[in-house]
């Protein structure tokens, strides 16, 4: 996504949330797993700013699970994101 379609989806989570899906969705069909985590990262943050807990800590945990599979250190960063939801 360009700065400015982040900054307008922002202003309407629900097209963060679409928008962000569907990142993911085409990461993980291109085989893109690390940029399928930082997608799933970003759209737990829209999920956690709006107050939907539940939805940040399941889309984290996925996010999680990728990245200690590909035993990346930002899996720390999503251990931290979880630990402040739950």
């Amino acid at each position: 996504m360009s700065p400015d379609a982040v900054r307008s989806a922002l202003a309407q989570p629900d097209l963060a949330v679409a928008a962000y899906r569907r990142a993911a969705e085409l990461r993980e069909q291109v085989g893109d797993r690390y940029q399928q985590a930082q997608t799933l990262v970003r759209l737990g943050g829209v999920h956690a700013d709006t107050g939907d807990r539940q939805a940040a800590q399941d889309v984290w945990r996925n996010a999680l699970a990728l990245l200690t599979e590909m035993q990346h250190p930002e899996a720390e960063t999503v251990t931290g994101l979880l630990a402040k939801v739950s």
